[in-house]
């Protein structure tokens, strides 16, 4: 009767092998541990790591020819559609010989629903594997073949077939052919770049551990150098955040950090052309502290509103009809910051501009009918272009109003904008629907109260009815501002005409 062997774990097995490996001494210098641990890991790990890198690189290789075979054969689908169903062999030869001018690409044909060739160059499959695809066929297939090259070696190819489609009709079928040489051969050299690495590595692994272990430095190094750029302003770092010890999550950290900084850096520059320049800074200076509320302010509205507008949209395609809106809404915001105004909301066709908040401003009477004149002048001057151009002209009229109104954030939590609002404001508004295109029609608060009231022409206008009151308001048109004023808002137009002119020249 034979001998009984206990036979232990495994796990027990492992815990003796470890214990039976020399034991490092513990005060040897990091660089010295890790030549020791790295040449252990490379000895035990490489076999089974090479064998998976080599699967994982000819599964690749195939993928990438796939993917890139699939993407050619879609893009010669794609432009092969008006030549194709307008019968243009020309452009059927041409798009086929540039494409075989790659040198991935063996051949290209296209063929008809029959599998004739309406064109080809270079390689093409053989008839059997000429078909359009059935129901059950994805849109895009491919075919293995076996060819051969102009020196008569037999070569490993594989095509691409795409159906040449509009609307659901088929009229051809695309085709392209890759050689899958390169594929093997470079998958022949990848086992010997592995195989070599490998070789090396296990050679020096030492040297390449101690080395390691006396650069542990540079990665601190770079933090540094990376938080002191952070300092002095320069928000583009990217640090590599492909490590994953604790320096990579540092590298990441300071990524992140730096992205924050830009995201708010960015969204300054945006918060300032949303919301007037003071709100800005204002809501960026304390962004807990950013709530609804308003403060009772003397201010000017002016109201300015494209005449016509609906006609003209209905005349336009709607590309154009934005770049419209877009042209002289630039105007209106060019003008109202020529006199200190701000642009609280576009409505529609309308602009709203406030003067006098949110930075306090003493002649905001003036400064809302200065850029209601310019807004006017440069209009005229813009329509003389329109019409060398046969363009219709485009023309706004305008309402103007002063008084006491409430300015703030209004809205809710999750909503808010700076506005005004009242009545003042409201009859501003209703000023811009009484004129005619060309108009600039003022409440009387705006003309009683204007200082320097020499420097514009005025004539009454009409009396208004405004709900709520019994008296009813008269109004104003402006006609003129003083020579000096007038002169001065020539150079103003020019200055804003004059990118237009050289956009044209």
């Amino acid at each position: 009767m034979g001998e009984t062997k206990q036979i232990e774990p495994a796990s027990t097995g492992i815990r003796a092998f470890v214990a039976a490996l020399p034991r490092l001494p513990r005060r040897l210098p990091v660089a010295y541990k890790m030549a020791v641990s790295f040449s252990l890991l490379i000895v035990l790990g490489m076999g089974a790591l090479g064998a998976a890198v080599i699967h994982y690189q000819e599964d690749l290789m195939r993928r990438q020819i796939e993917e890139y075979g699939a993407t050619i054969v879609s893009q010669y689908a794609a432009t092969a559609i008006d030549p194709v169903f307008t019968d243009n062999q020309f452009d059927m030869q041409v798009l086929t010989a540039n494409l075989v001018k790659d040198h991935r690409i063996e051949g290209a044909a296209l063929l008809d629903p029959d599998a004739v060739e309406l064109t080809a160059a270079g390689l093409v499959p053989e008839p059997g594997l000429r078909r359009l695809p059935g129901a059950a066929d994805p849109a895009i297939r491919s075919a293995a073949w076996q060819g051969r090259s102009m020196s008569g070696e037999p070569i490993e190819l594989v095509s691409f077939f795409a159906p040449v489609q509009f609307r659901q009709v088929t009229a051809a079928q695309a085709v392209i052919t890759l050689s899958l040489a390169d594929v093997q051969q470079s998958y022949r050299q990848t086992i010997h770049t592995l195989l070599a690495a490998t070789a090396l590595m296990m050679l020096f692994s030492v040297v390449i551990a101690y080395w390691m272990g006396r650069r542990m430095g540079r990665p601190i190094e770079t933090l540094v150098a990376a938080t002191d750029e952070l300092g002095r302003g320069n928000l583009h770092i990217q640090l590599p955040d492909d490590r994953g010890d604790e320096f990579g999550r540092l590298n990441t950290a300071v990524n992140r950090m730096a992205r924050n900084m830009r995201e708010k850096h960015q969204v300054e520059g945006v918060l300032t052309r949303l919301v007037p320049g003071d709100v800005a800074q204002q809501v960026l200076s304390d962004l807990n502290d950013v709530g609804i509320g308003s403060k009772r302010v003397e201010a000017s509205v002016l109201f300015v509103d494209i005449v016509g507008f609906t006609s003209l949209s209905e005349q336009s395609e709607p590309e154009a009809v934005v770049d419209l809106l877009n042209e002289y809404f630039a105007y209106f915001t060019q003008c109202s910051q020529m006199y200190l105004g701000v642009v609280d909301k576009f409505i529609g066709d309308c602009a709203m501009i406030i003067f006098g908040t949110p930075r306090a401003n003493p002649n905001h009477r003036f400064d809302a009918i200065a850029c209601a004149v310019l807004i006017q002048r440069l209009l005229q001057r813009a329509n003389e272009r329109r019409r060398q151009r046969r363009q219709p002209p485009v023309r706004v009229r305008i309402g103007i109003n002063s008084g006491e109104m409430m300015a703030g954030m209004v809205g809710a939590d999750q909503r808010m904008e700076f506005t005004v609002i009242g009545d003042a404001v409201n009859l501003a508004s209703r000023l811009c629907n009484l004129g005619q295109p060309g108009d600039i029609v003022v409440g009387a608060g705006v003309i009683e109260q204007l200082p320097g009231a020499e420097r514009v022409s005025a004539e009454p206008f009409r009396q208004v009815k405004v709900k709520g009151k019994s008296a009813e308001v008269a109004t104003y048109c402006i006609t003129a501002v003083a020579e000096r004023d007038a002169a001065s808002m020539d150079k103003m137009i020019d200055e804003i005409l004059s990118p237009i002119k050289t956009e044209q020249g």
